[in-house]
């Protein structure tokens, strides 16, 4: 029925999202020692500052798409499947602390770059976020 291709909706858009997330933490291992290698640079040095990008980026990336996860699966169970409700309502709680960790990540390394262009698109993006979550 409808409930079923809902389901199954909501469980290939999540498996869409799984090469994604494993290049994210591959990416994310490259940026951290990116940042670490261009600690010593000047502040406005490129490679410095496309470093503190990456490494903003991609958690903030991962944080996009949890919650794009968490609104395919939010009320998934409540009304069609009671026995497995709770299951449904720990993924959701799942994508929601990984969003908020993400989003902590991404604002802190936003701290730590500074003040430029790229920092305030990326900061504007770790916002809409922020706000969706209300």
């Amino acid at each position: 029925g409808v409930e079923h291709e809902r389901l199954e909706a909501a469980d290939a858009r999540s498996r869409a999202q799984q090469p994604e997330l494993l290049r994210l933490a591959d990416a994310d291992a490259a940026a951290y020692r990116a940042v670490l290698a261009t600690r010593r640079l000047a502040d406005r040095d490129p490679a410095g500052s496309r470093a503190w990008q990456e490494a903003t980026e991609v958690p903030l990336r991962v944080a996009e798409i949890c919650w794009l996860l968490r609104d395919v699966i939010v009320g998934l169970g409540d009304a069609h499947w009671p026995d497995i409700a709770a299951d449904f309502e720990i993924g959701v709680s799942f994508l929601e602390t990984s969003m908020r960790a993400c989003l902590l990540a991404a604002e802190s390394n936003l701290q730590a770059w500074g003040d430029c262009a790229e920092a305030r698109a990326l900061r504007s993006r770790v916002d809409a976020v922020r706000e969706g979550e209300t």
